[in-house]
């Protein structure tokens, strides 16, 4: 495939997917709604129930589902999007509807549905991400010294879990564009010293601040002809 036939398929790529999720958008606006930004929709996973016996409400595991097929979508498009911050709504969304589960059950826990929303968060994106430091991130915003130690259980479960299963969503990303990597070494050349690997400078030709035009050129020259 060329480079022309790759854009074009990337820009009707992206025509599908905003048609496919425009609809979402246009039916909140249709009944009179404005769709809240990610950031309050998890000021309102973090927020406490507005009475202690609030039934689970489904419209929880709907939003989850709907945006979890959004974010997969939008994700994989050749665009600059966000990735964090959706992530990071899921988890807290999942663990908030977690936390609803058990506390509508009779005497099983009394941690908070909120405090859920935060464990599910962290946990969540260090699986997607593999970024342990979304732990101390968790940390800084909740400042809830009590969760220090579920958090940071949560997240190790998390990384040690998802490396097993898969990558990381980074390295999925560029496997699907297809952007040029490094292999992994294999474990028998960890041990070789740097210097069997390394040339030396007089044995290689290069450039340097003295160099002219025409000394570029014949390195090329030579270059195309060891090819």
């Amino acid at each position: 495939l060329t480079r022309v036939d790759i854009s074009k398929r990337r820009y009707l790529l992206v025509f599908i997917v905003t048609l496919c999720l425009s609809p979402f958008l246009y039916i909140g606006f249709a009944l009179g709604s404005q769709p809240p930004s990610q950031h309050s929709r998890l000021g309102q996973m973090f927020e406490p129930m507005s009475q202690p016996n609030e039934p689970f409400s489904s419209l929880l595991i709907i939003f989850y589902i709907s945006k979890f097929i959004e974010t997969a979508f939008c994700v994989t498009l050749p665009l600059p999007v966000g990735l964090f911050t959706p992530v990071f709504l899921n988890g807290s969304v999942l663990g908030r509807i977690l936390g609803e589960i058990a506390n509508s059950i009779p005497n099983l826990t009394s941690i908070p549905p909120w405090e859920f929303a935060v464990v599910g968060a962290a946990a969540y994106a260090t699986g997607v991400t593999r970024a342990i430091s979304t732990a101390v991130i968790v940390f800084e915003l909740s400042g809830l010294r009590h969760l220090r130690l579920p958090i940071s259980l949560a997240v190790l479960a998390s990384y040690f879990v998802g490396n097993r299963l898969s990558k990381n969503i980074y390295d999925v990303l560029s496997d699907t564009n297809g952007t040029p990597f490094l292999p992994d070494l294999p474990k028998v050349l960890y041990s070789v010293p740097v210097s069997k690997v390394m040339a030396l400078i007089d044995d290689t030709k290069v450039l340097s601040l003295d160099s002219t035009y025409y000394d570029a050129f014949i390195l090329l020259q030579q270059s195309v002809d060891s090819e």
